[in-house]
């Protein structure tokens, strides 16, 4: 050391006795606490400086490899061993260090509540539940998903992320987006147009469901794997929807189906200018019409049935030339239930039918062959089922032809392959049919056919229900009565 080095020295000890102690604990500091790395020395972290005197697990900085000279904060978490990060946006250390002390308190206050430092947005959430579902899919109902409801599922969630991209939040984290937003997200779906059936808006009860799949999401994802907290969870509000439980869907009366099967059978499959296998093709629609009608089953039921799996009955009579009854059984990876059944059918010559015009098609069935096949040449022997959307082609085209052709009038009705399962219900409650039997032939609960089929059978059964009221002879002498209202 210098002398000039030692005067200067003397004169601070003489001006500040307690110059030195402060030195020396300056010396005992970690030098990122003291001074100014170099770019050299870190090559991201500029004018690092702790928030708290003792704490290290959060410190702001600025950004060596950007231009811009904010500030940023940086959080660690030693028992996720994750780091934090966030932009202060401001340049001034005084503000970013009291936005520090604003975040850091949150991000403590998160991490009390076993909530995790790192986040997901809105897209980044159904691909993670989509992927969580898709690890449950199974063939058995009840068993986990199926892939036909994953696949309802992933269209519904794709209404949330089209809606929060619409409320400007596609970037935002999910504990940043305000709850609130989640209570216009079903008028907001109710506003969407339907791909499939233009100009019909979607019932509530449908958008109800979009609502629930996406709650389910947000609990199973986002607040399970502490993502959010509870505090943060959207706030939904659901449709209201008619506490009757009203029936809503389309059905044909008896009449009505009959006029129908007329109609295919007379007209619809003897159409000037069909091919040969275009007249095969509405032949076998016509059968599995038919079949589906009489057996009740739901589509995936029908188009799932093999030729093994129809029998016939005990009970039948052998020696009868009839014989038309067949017993059809449903395994339980194709029931809504989860559970396998027996349906007794009035379809034998049907089935017969159906194996002569597959003939004619030059395809043979057999045993394990699908009953209702894909009627293509590149398909047929393949043992490729009909699919659901052929048969809603189908039944539209067949019953939009009788309404013009004047066989039917469906007043503005949709006629859909599931009408055929409520015209089955409806129709053997207004035959008489036990309740139980029913329900046990449908695969459904007597709850839910009391429920749902009463006012279509009180309405169906008007006719029965006033019959002969008018003829009471009070009321006869009633209308008899003239009334004189004169003053």
């Amino acid at each position: 050391m210098s002398d000039d080095q030692l005067a200067t020295l003397r004169k601070i000890l003489a001006d500040n006795p307690n110059a030195l102690l402060e030195l020396f604990a300056d010396l005992k500091k970690s030098p990122s606490d003291t001074q100014k790395p170099s770019d050299n020395q870190n090559a991201v972290y500029i004018d690092k400086e702790y928030l708290y005197e003792g704490r290290q697990d959060c410190f702001i900085y600025r950004d060596n490899r950007t231009k811009n000279k904010n500030y940023y904060i940086h959080v660690w978490d030693s028992a996720t061993k994750k780091r934090f990060t966030k932009s202060l946006r401001t340049t001034k250390r005084e503000i970013a260090i009291a936005e520090a002390g604003k975040i850091y308190a949150e991000t403590r206050h998160r991490l009390g509540n076993g909530v995790k430092l790192t986040s997901l947005t809105a897209k980044d959430l159904v691909r993670e539940y989509q992927n969580l579902r898709r690890k449950e899919i199974t063939i058995v109902p009840h068993a986990g998903i199926t892939p036909r409801s994953f696949n309802t599922l992933c269209r519904n969630l794709e209404y949330w992320e089209k809606y929060i991209a619409a409320q400007g939040f596609t970037h935002t984290k999910l504990e940043n987006i305000p709850p609130e937003v989640g209570i216009g997200f079903g008028l907001w779906v109710k506003e969407r147009e339907k791909k499939a059936a233009i100009g019909k808006p979607r019932s509530n009860g449908t958008i109800n469901h979009i609502i629930a799949a996406t709650k389910k999401m947000y609990r199973d994802v986002a607040i399970d794997q502490k993502y959010i907290t509870q505090n943060e969870f959207p706030r939904f509000r659901y449709l209201k929807v008619s506490k009757e439980r009203e029936h809503t869907k389309d059905i044909l009366t008896r009449d009505e189906f009959t006029a129908v099967s007329r109609f295919m059978q007379y007209k619809w499959c003897n159409e000037n200018g069909l091919t040969e296998n275009e007249k095969i093709k509405r032949r076998v629609y016509a059968l599995t019409f038919t079949i589906h009608y009489y057996s009740g089953c739901r589509t995936k039921e029908l188009l799932g049935i093999r030729w093994n799996d129809i029998t016939m009955p005990q009970f039948e009579n052998k020696s009868d030339p009839e014989k038309i009854n067949r017993r059809i059984h449903i395994p339980k990876e194709n029931s809504k239930t989860g559970r396998s059944r027996m349906i007794i059918a009035p379809i034998a010559p049907q089935l017969e039918r159906l194996r002569k015009w597959y003939t004619q098609y030059e395809y043979t069935p057999k045993d394990t062959d699908y009953v209702f096949q894909k009627m293509t040449k590149n398909s047929l022997g393949t043992n490729t089922p009909q699919t659901d959307k052929s048969l809603s082609d189908r039944v539209r085209e067949v019953t939009l032809g009788a309404d013009a052709a004047g066989y039917i009038d469906l007043r503005g009705r949709t006629i859909s392959n599931y009408c055929a399962r409520h015209f089955y219900i409806t129709d053997a409650l207004l035959r008489g049919v036990d309740i139980y039997d029913i329900a046990q032939n449908a695969g459904t609960s007597v709850q839910y056919i009391e429920s749902t089929y009463s006012k279509v059978t009180v309405d169906m059964k008007a006719e029965d229900i006033t019959k002969n009221l008018g003829g009471h002879r009070m009321l006869r002498d009633e209308r008899d009565i003239k009334m004189d209202l004169s003053p």
